[in-house]
C-alpha cells in the first residue's frame, strides 16, 4: 500500500470518459417527442423494460474501465426515457432518449460531461448496452445488469429500543473542495466523505465543467489516518488533520488543503 491521495493515474483515462459522456455537469435534456418509431412496433411496455437501475463497467477501451451505474426512468411521452448516466459520480448528467425499436433507445446530441454527445442503449435479454459518441470517439459499456433491492423481512417481535449513545461522526465527514489548474486551465476538485463509509472524488475544468479525473470507493479511519479502497480495489493510507481554519489537510500537504462545502 503506497501513500498517495488523488488517483492521478486515472486522469488520462477519465479525459476520454468525460468526452464520451462522463459525469460532471448537469446535462440539458432534449425535448421528448413521445411519437412512435417508423416501424410502429415499439410500445410503452417495451419502454418500461428499460426502466430501472443498471450497473456495469464503463470505459473507452477494454483495458481501462470503471464501475458505473445508470438510472433509467420513464419520460413524459409513451416512448420517452430519462437517463441518469454515471449516477455514482458526484454530478451525474441526466439526458433524454426515445425508444426507436422494442430493444433500442436513441439519445440525440446533448451535453454529457460538458461535451455535446449522442448515445444509444440496447436491451438484449436481461442485459443493457450503453455507448456514447463525441468528437469521433465512442465510449461505453456492455452487459449492464439490473440492480435488485433486497426485500426486508418482517420481525415476529418488535425490536428492542437501542440504549447505546450514537457515536459521533468523524470530523472529516462532509463535502470538500479545492481549486487548482490542469494543463494550464483553472480546475476544481470535489471530495465527498460520506457517513456510510463511502467516498467519491472528481476534478473538472472550471470553464467547461468537463471531468478529467474521478474515483470512488470506501474508506476506514482512525483519529489520524484515512484508509481508502477505490473502485479497482486499490488501497491508499493517508494521514489527515484539520488545521486551525477547519480545513482538511491530507498527506500533510498544508499548501493545498480542502475547504468544507457541506
Amino acid at each position: 500500500m503506497r501513500k498517495s491521495f488523488v488517483a492521478a493515474a486515472l486522469a488520462g483515462m477519465l479525459v476520454a470518459v468525460a468526452a464520451c459522456g462522463g459525469a460532471g455537469s448537469t446535462g440539458s435534456s432534449a425535448p421528448s417527442s413521445g411519437s412512435a418509431p417508423a416501424g410502429g412496433s415499439a410500445t410503452s411496455a417495451d419502454r418500461d423494460k428499460f426502466v430501472g437501475t443498471w450497473t456495469g463497467k464503463y470505459g473507452c477501451d477494454v483495458k481501462t474501465t470503471i464501475d458505473d451505474k445508470m438510472i433509467v426512468k420513464a419520460g413524459s411521452g409513451s416512448l420517452d426515457l430519462s437517463i441518469a448516466i454515471h449516477a455514482n459520480a458526484m454530478n451525474p448528467d441526466t439526458v433524454a432518449g426515445t425508444l426507436t425499436s422494442p430493444t433500442e433507445v436513441n439519445v440525440p446530441e446533448q451535453s454529457m460531461g460538458g461535451v455535446g454527445s449522442t448515445a444509444k442503449l440496447k436491451l438484449t435479454g436481461d442485459t443493457l448496452d450503453f455507448h456514447a459518441t463525441a468528437m469521433g470517439m465512442t465510449c461505453g459499456g456492455s452487459a449492464y445488469t439490473r440492480a435488485t433491492t433486497a426485500t426486508p423481512t418482517q420481525s415476529a417481535a418488535p425490536s428492542a429500543t437501542p440504549t447505546s449513545i450514537q457515536t459521533a461522526l468523524p470530523s472529516f465527514v462532509g463535502e470538500w473542495q479545492r481549486h487548482g489548474s490542469q494543463a494550464g486551465k483553472p480546475s476544481t476538485e470535489r471530495f465527498a466523505l460520506n457517513s456510510d463509509g463511502t467516498y467519491s472524488i472528481e476534478a473538472s475544468f472550471d470553464k467547461t465543467k468537463a471531468v478529467f479525473a474521478s474515483s470512488h470507493g470506501t474508506y476506514e479511519s482512525t483519529a489520524t489516518t484515512l484508509t481508502m479502497t477505490d473502485q479497482n480495489a486499490k488501497t491508499t493510507i493517508s494521514p489527515y488533520h484539520l488545521d486551525k481554519s477547519g480545513r482538511l489537510v491530507i498527506d500533510n500537504k498544508t499548501k493545498s488543503p480542502w475547504t468544507r462545502v457541506h
